[in-house]
C-alpha cells in the first residue's frame, strides 16, 4: 500500500481511518478521539499534527508507558499515508483537582460516523466534552457547545 497525506484535513483524517479499520480489524474495540474526531463530524479545525485512537488492547504495535502533563497511558506511534498516528491504550488523564483518573469509558461511549470511507468508530461527542471539562480546556468545550449544543 502506497500513499501520502499531505495536508491534515477532515478527508486525510477520514483516509487513514478507513486504512486503520483493515488494520485493527473488526472484532477490535478502538475509536477516534480528540481534534480528529471533532473533524471528522465537520468541525471547522484542522487536525493536530497527530491522529489519536484509543483501543481496547496491545494490538500489533510496540507499546509503552507513557505520561505527560494530563495524560497517562500504554502509547505506540504509528505512520499510515505519512500521517502520524498516537495509539493509546489503558489511558488516564490528570483531572484539575490533581488525581488521575482512569478513562474506562471511552469504550462504552462509541458511535459510529458515516464517512467517505465508510462507517468511523468515534468516541462520543458528550465523552470528549467529559474529558474536556476533566482537563479545563473550557476553550474546547465551548466549540462542542457551540457547534453542537450543550445536550450532547
Amino acid at each position: 500500500m502506497s500513499c501520502e497525506i499531505t495536508e491534515r484535513t477532515s478527508n486525510s483524517v477520514v483516509t487513514v481511518v478507513g486504512i486503520l479499520s483493515q488494520l485493527f480489524g473488526v472484532n477490535d474495540r478502538w475509536a477516534v478521539i480528540g481534534s480528529a474526531n471533532l473533524a471528522i463530524r465537520g468541525e471547522k479545525i484542522q487536525p493536530s499534527d497527530r491522529l489519536a485512537v484509543s483501543i481496547s488492547h496491545m494490538a500489533c504495535l510496540d507499546f509503552a508507558l507513557s505520561t505527560s502533563k494530563t495524560i497517562q497511558s500504554y502509547y505506540a506511534t504509528t505512520t499510515v499515508c505519512g500521517m502520524s498516528i498516537d495509539v493509546m491504550a489503558d489511558a488516564a488523564i490528570l483531572t484539575r483537582n490533581g488525581t488521575w483518573q482512569r478513562l474506562d469509558a471511552w469504550s462504552k461511549s462509541i458511535e459510529y460516523v458515516q464517512t467517505k470511507a465508510g462507517l468511523v468508530p468515534l468516541t462520543t461527542l458528550a465523552f470528549e466534552r467529559n474529558v474536556y471539562l476533566l482537563l479545563g480546556d473550557r476553550e474546547r468545550v465551548q466549540r462542542i457547545d457551540s457547534t453542537w449544543g450543550t445536550a450532547v
